[in-house]
């Protein structure tokens, strides 16, 4: 039924949109008024996973012109208990890093938890992303944007100057397999959740672009330079990814409070 819709979703929209669109609407048959109030009803799946579906069966109701108000009053009616997703700790994240082997697992890794990269983006770049002046770009990204960002950490330009040194294989994708192939988005996030259940740890790659971005606030970097790093349009969306807990607003509130005295 959505044939027509994915496929402009596919000429428009980055490769991991369109993948995310397609799994969305692989739970919708007909997008009727009663699929659409069994599918709020279904608890097994969770709420924010739910509002992204919803979301996007919208917008492909509304492309076809069958975007009733009765499923429009529906699906905005739906309100989903937004968890706190964790976030991990610097010491989870040298427990990890201590696991990982292979300099190209590092360096994997070492983009997400110290550039903030999406998982999408480290599995789309290229050896001709690498640019000179430790810089990196990254193509066809969220929202259909290019965008370059510098390599500041260590651990990122030592991992990426050791798995440079150690590639052998000639393919213009920069990760590869041990059989020669560039290795999967899929493959990626099936190696980072691995290495996480091997440390005993509840992480899935994404955490690992919120620890970026709480690693920035805890070193007192202003919310508008977070979300130039991590490439929002919205700084409602970083505020999302910051783990900022009532003992952080109680010791500021104690500071201003001394201080007035």
């Amino acid at each position: 039924m959505f044939k027509e819709y994915l496929e402009e979703i596919r000429r428009t929209r980055s490769p991991n949109t369109y993948e995310n669109y397609c799994n969305a609407l692989k739970k919708f048959k007909t997008g009727s008024k009663e699929e659409i109030i069994e599918f709020i009803a279904d608890d097994s799946i969770k709420g924010t996973s739910k509002k992204m579906y919803l979301t996007v069966l919208k917008s492909a109701l509304d492309y076809y012109g069958e975007l009733s108000k009765d499923k429009a009053r529906i699906i905005k009616g739906y309100r989903c208990n937004n968890p706190i997703e964790p976030c991990p700790t610097d010491e989870e994240v040298e427990k990890i890093w201590g696991v990982l082997k292979r300099p190209r697992d590092k360096l994997i890794f070492a983009l997400m938890a110290y550039n903030g990269l999406r998982i999408s983006e480290v599995a789309n770049l290229h050896l001709g992303d690498i640019l000179s002046g430790n810089k990196i770009l990254l193509r066809n990204t969220k929202g259909k944007r290019d965008a370059v960002v510098p390599i500041i950490h260590n651990r990122v330009r030592e991992s990426l100057d050791e798995y440079l040194d150690t590639r052998k294989y000639d393919l213009d994708e920069l990760f590869v397999t041990q059989q020669k192939a560039a290795m999967t988005l899929e493959g990626m996030k099936f190696m980072v959740s691995k290495v996480c259940r091997e440390c005993g740890l509840p992480y899935h790659p994404h955490s690992f672009r919120r620890y970026f971005a709480n690693t920035l606030s805890k070193h007192g970097v202003e919310l508008q330079y977070i979300q130039t790093a991590m490439r929002h349009k919205n700084p409602g969306t970083t505020m999302r990814y910051l783990n900022i807990d009532q003992d952080d607003v109680a010791a500021i509130m104690k500071r201003i409070y001394k201080e007035e005295k």
